[in-house]
């Protein structure tokens, strides 16, 4: 039973997170340029670093190009979860990079693996810092 439960919300996740890729729903994902790719931004409540991951390899599945997604967690004020798709990893760029530029910068702690990051940032909300400030920090570190 709790593994059918589990897939239960695996397949809730991802249904999300597709929809909110696409644009759709009242979780959308805002699109935000950086350069030479595109930030997904969006807002999530879950904190299971398990779930997150799920939500990272299905952005990844989705056949994201140039994309990184950034997932906010308005509960947990600080937290932050990065994904990044397969041909930014292919390029030397993964998301654990990406979280060590965000800690260097923002203060905090994180780390990953090439494809899925999370830690927390020494700010008040990282939602409130995300367009003025991952954005560009992003772009730059794309190159």
């Amino acid at each position: 039973r709790k593994l059918e439960a589990m897939l239960v919300e695996r397949e809730k996740l991802e249904a999300r997170l597709a929809e909110a890729l696409k644009g759709g729903g009242s979780a959308a994902a805002t699109k935000l340029p950086a350069g030479k790719v595109t930030v997904h931004l969006m807002s999530t409540v879950t904190e299971d670093r398990g779930q997150l991951g799920e939500l990272a390899d299905a952005f990844r599945g989705a056949n994201q190009v140039g994309s990184v997604l950034v997932l906010v967690n308005p509960t947990l004020p600080a937290a932050v979860t990065i994904a990044v798709s397969d041909d930014l990893i292919g390029s030397g760029k993964d998301a654990n990079g990406l979280m060590k530029q965000l800690t260097a910068t923002f203060g905090g702690r994180g780390g990953g693996r090439p494809t899925f990051a999370s830690g927390s940032l020494a700010v008040p909300s990282v939602e409130a810092i995300t367009a003025d400030q991952i954005v560009p920090l992003v772009a730059g570190w794309v190159g």
